[in-house]
């Protein structure tokens, strides 16, 4: 790690409580790893994780085709927790008549196998146990559909020339849950994209964020998350090659950087639009559950 990428992380205020976002100091954060994208994060916390790229052994070999991001932001005590999860790619092996070789986890085609489900389920199902193992007393307060980020992944999908007709789906789901002791609530936010319309088993999950906080600490700490979130600004020129990187090993090259030029300014609008699509039903689901 760089001496900037450093002094960045070091404890330059320690937070020992949170009863107003105004009292927060943010700095600097540089993705370590390839310098993919940079962020304000709140001073003392700690961040772990950034970009990778998975080996084909890892999950499949479509899993291996592009940039995974899998980044936290937590509080000095580790009870906020911000965390940004990998887009990933799945195949439901339900119908097909080889599905019994392949049980849910297993590579099946490049991909997991898992049967297809909505992005309430995946959260609930495969998010939640994952990062909360040990969550006793689970109680969903809030569920909410996202239209506007459903329109904006779309729009994307567009812009990048993915011609493919996709269906996507987006929602929020709050839960309460304790845990060590301490009853903590959890909002966290995932679409889904789904190959549904060719007949096939593909899907994958997209833009997984999950926020959480002690119940008492829950507002503020989600309004300090989402400063963080909207503060994300990716690199281009990383961007530009990470996408000809992509493509080189899905073997399709051409045109790469003239689209990375010509789509530059959309998708940081786009990326606009779908950040105040989710605030905006942060902010009602917040309204229902306090």
């Amino acid at each position: 790690m760089t001496r900037y990428g450093r002094a960045v992380l070091a404890p330059l205020l320690v937070l020992s409580a949170y009863p107003c976002i105004a009292q927060v100091k943010f700095v600097k954060y540089q993705e370590p790893t390839q310098k993919a994208f940079t962020a304000m994060v709140p001073a003392g916390w700690k961040t772990s994780g950034g970009v990778t790229h998975w080996g084909p052994e890892v999950a499949g070999a479509m899993n291996a085709t592009e940039a995974k991001v899998e980044w936290t932001v937590q509080s000095p005590d580790g009870a906020i927790v911000g965390r940004w999860l990998p887009d990933v790619n799945f195949i439901d092996m339900t119908n097909s008549p080889a599905g019994g070789m392949f049980p849910p986890g297993s590579q099946c085609n490049g991909c997991i196998s898992l049967p297809r489900m909505g992005p309430v389920n995946y959260l609930l199902k495969v998010i939640l146990p994952r990062l909360a193992p040990n969550a006793q007393g689970v109680k969903v307060i809030s569920q909410a559909e996202v239209p506007e980020a459903v329109k904006a992944l779309d729009q994307l999908r567009a812009l990048l020339g993915v011609t493919l007709p996709m269906v996507y789906q987006a929602n929020l789901v709050a839960v309460e849950y304790t845990e060590g002791g301490k009853r903590y609530r959890q909002l966290m936010f995932a679409a889904i994209e789904d190959s549904i319309r060719l007949g096939v088993g593909l899907w994958k999950s997209r833009s997984t964020i999950v926020f959480r906080a002690p119940v008492g600490q829950f507002g503020d700490a989600v309004a300090t998350l989402q400063q963080v979130h909207n503060s994300i600004q990716i690199n281009m020129e990383w961007l530009a090659a990470e996408m000809r990187a992509a493509e080189e090993r899905t073997g399709t090259v051409a045109g790469t950087f003239k689209r990375i030029r010509e789509i530059d300014a959309d998708i940081v609008k786009n990326r606009q639009q779908t950040n105040e699509a989710i605030n905006k039903q942060i902010q009602r689901v917040l309204t229902k559950v306090d």
